[in-house]
């Protein structure tokens, strides 16, 4: 990490830098205890002359060592009074027990007890590098003096403490590696458990807008919800469909919740009036325009009792621009629907129709044809004068009339991924058309099912089917 140590954290290093020096002090006096009287048993074992400045020179550290850490303990002194302590008076019991020495056979003992300090130094003591060079500095300067007041003669004294110089220096070099190390450790620790708080409060911050958004989408879903049973109670009953229409099928599956799709129905005398309108866009923008387009066509039909198909289209489309004031001088918009209103009339065996952007398809004879409309749609302003007329045809017994949105057309899936498109499904409107309805509808469904498969519905799918 590249991230710099701030102040508070330079601040928490001295206070665990100063930890670990209290801790690692304690252990150094344990094992300076241990090396004294690891010294003592080696004198033991080689037949020492305990003479009183020998006894001295081995015992002193000890009790230096621990006064000087109960005068740190009760706050007499600085910590490194008992750090420095174990070390120097290491050094200084070799010191002086090498210069007093009269026996030549216990000069490589007292040489190579150095040597324990120096580990102590390096891998017990947790101090800056500085501190042990003060150690070595004393090191060098307590055996130059003891060789020069030495009672034998020292003419190989240097020789015999020459090899632990190296050893020294690197110790004091594993003591600057601990420290830095150390420190470095430290500092970057405290770096990730701040990244990691930050982390922490990002994602307690994540999940309460999580929990936020999901209240705040339950609601909109709710109201979609209700949204969808005002949309459903505009939709024909298909119970009263199937006594004035028997011999038809409504294919009908909204994208979303809501659909901009919507087919409608209206018995006005012997004459059914259907229509299949498709809304600009699918969800709730279509839901709205659903609405629109159902209130007009009741407004017109029911309320003004017209039956024309040109007639109400043409009204319909003065309305919905209207109420969506759409102008010349306004930006131009496409809000507004396709559609298709037949007047049924099944003594004639007649469907009167007017189209708004929107065909017809007949299955007659064995061929399937396709009556196109009007070009125009309900609403959209194109800057050019509407005109919607009413085509008539008339059905033998066998022929069927479908009248759909292109949401089934315009379905991806299939093996390659590809829409359904218009050609396929008039050849599926083919195949089907010798069926009963309701086996026509099924089969509708399964080949829609198939094509689709795991792809997401584009948009929403409507498809009446009727015969006389």
């Amino acid at each position: 990490m590249n991230e710099q140590p701030t102040l508070s954290d330079l601040q928490a290093w001295k206070i665990e830098a100063k930890t670990l020096l209290h801790r690692s002090t304690f252990w150094g006096i344990l094992v300076a205890i241990a090396t004294f009287c690891g010294g003592i048993s080696l004198a033991s074992f080689q037949e020492v002359n305990w003479q009183p400045w020998f006894i001295i020179t081995v015992w002193f550290p000890a009790p230096v060592i621990v006064i000087s850490w109960l005068a740190y303990r009760y706050g007499r002194a600085p910590l490194l009074l008992p750090t420095y302590s174990i070390p120097i008076t290491l050094l200084l019991s070799c010191a002086i027990q090498f210069a007093g020495n009269g026996s030549a056979d216990l000069d490589l003992i007292i040489i190579l007890s150095n040597i324990p300090t120096f580990v102590t130094v390096s891998l017990i003591m947790f101090w800056q590098a500085r501190h042990a060079w003060v150690v070595f500095v004393f090191a060098v300067i307590a055996n130059i003096v003891a060789i020069q007041f030495r009672v034998l003669p020292s003419t190989e004294s240097f020789g015999s403490f020459s090899f632990i110089v190296p050893i020294a220096l690197g110790c004091i070099a594993l003591t600057h590696y601990r420290y830095t190390n150390g420190r470095k450790f430290f500092l970057v620790n405290r770096a990730l458990n701040r990244s990691n708080v930050g982390l922490a409060e990002t994602n307690t911050s994540l999940e309460e807008a999580q929990k936020e958004l999901a209240r705040k989408n339950k609601a909109v879903t709710d109201s979609i919800r209700y949204a969808k049973r005002i949309q459903t109670a505009i939709l024909p009953d298909l119970e009263i469909l199937k006594n004035q229409l028997p011999n038809a099928f409504f294919l009908y599956r909204p994208k979303d919740i809501v659909s901009g799709d919507f087919y409608w129905y209206h018995q006005v005398g012997e004459v059914s009036m259907l229509a299949v309108v498709d809304c600009t866009g699918h969800g709730v923008p279509g839901a709205f325009m659903s609405l629109i387009g159902a209130n007009g066509l009741t407004a017109l039909v029911v309320d003004q009792k017209l039956t024309d198909p040109a007639q109400i289209l043409t009204r319909l489309d003065a309305q919905v621009s209207r109420l969506l004031q759409q102008n010349q001088t306004q930006k131009r918009l496409r809000d507004g629907m396709e559609m298709v209103l037949c007047a049924i009339d099944p003594r004639k065996k007649e469907i009167t129709y007017a189209s708004a952007h929107r065909p017809v398809f007949q299955m007659k004879g064995g061929e399937m044809m396709e009556h196109k409309g009007s070009r125009f749609p309900i609403g959209d302003l194109l800057g050019k004068e509407k005109v919607f007329e009413n085509h008539t045809i008339t059905l033998g017994p066998q022929d069927v009339v479908y009248l759909t949105t292109d949401g089934f057309a315009d379905q991806f899936g299939g093996p390659e991924g590809t829409k359904y498109y218009k050609k396929r499904f008039k050849a599926l409107l083919s195949g089907v058309a010798h069926l009963p309805m309701d086996q026509q509808l099924t089969e509708l469904e399964k080949e829609l099912d198939a094509w689709q498969g795991d792809t997401a519905q584009m948009d929403d799918i409507t498809v009446v089917g009727i015969k006389l």
